[in-house]
């Protein structure tokens, strides 16, 4: 099997969960990058009326979908990462669609955008780095993420915990990206350190 093409245009943002990367994400588009969010991938594939979501609710049942017709998210997380089975159904279910529904949007936004960055939790898992020029993590500390995460979704420690140890580790994704970008700080501090690796490196490359 041929190797993957790495697109000159196309990086990668990844890290763990409560990490930073939808602030990261946030502050790249305001500055000018396309990104492509798989976890809004994710969502568009288990919308309302979608196949994959009829699919799930026939795996773990109609209870995950409310009176709308929508998918319960919290209902959905909390069954799955409860049941590694479980998980890895789910797994099985959606991912091939969700990153073929990316690759799809990447290849129409590489042809008419400066730089496009593909946002994922699950980037490294997937071997999606092999087509990105460049890989960065938002790298927290555990103490951090656990805090930020309690804060967020308003888990219990346990719960923190099983999300957390649900994914490749954070020490692990930080040793393999190419960009480093520490979020144990404020926003104001992730945007700094953004803002020159724009600067320096993204904007004297690709035009902006």
């Amino acid at each position: 099997m041929s190797a993957p093409i790495q697109y000159k245009n196309v990086w990668g943002l990844t890290g763990g969960i409560a990490s930073g990367k939808t602030a990261a994400s946030g502050i790249f588009a305001e500055l000018g990058a396309c990104i492509i969010d798989c976890d809004l991938v994710s969502r568009e594939i288990m919308s309302k009326g979608s196949p994959w979501l009829a699919q799930a609710a026939a795996l773990f049942g109609s209870k995950i979908i409310d009176t709308h017709g929508e998918l319960k998210r919290g209902l959905l997380g909390r069954m799955v990462f409860n049941d590694p089975q479980k998980l890895s159904q789910l797994n099985e279910l959606l991912h091939p669609a969700i990153w073929k529904r990316t690759f799809q949007l990447v290849g129409e936004a590489r042809q008419r955008e400066r730089l496009v960055i593909i946002a994922a939790p699950l980037l490294f898992e997937h071997g999606v780095e092999a087509v990105c020029k460049e890989v960065i993590v938002t790298d927290v500390s555990s103490k951090v993420q656990i805090k930020r995460l309690m804060a967020r979704d308003k888990f219990n420690l346990d719960e923190a915990q099983r999300r957390i140890g649900a994914q490749m580790s954070l020490a692990e994704k930080a040793a393999r990206a190419t960009i480093l970008l520490d979020n144990n700080g404020s926003k104001a501090h992730l945007r700094e350190q953004i803002e020159t690796l724009w600067q320096e490196r993204i904007a004297p490359v690709y035009g902006f």
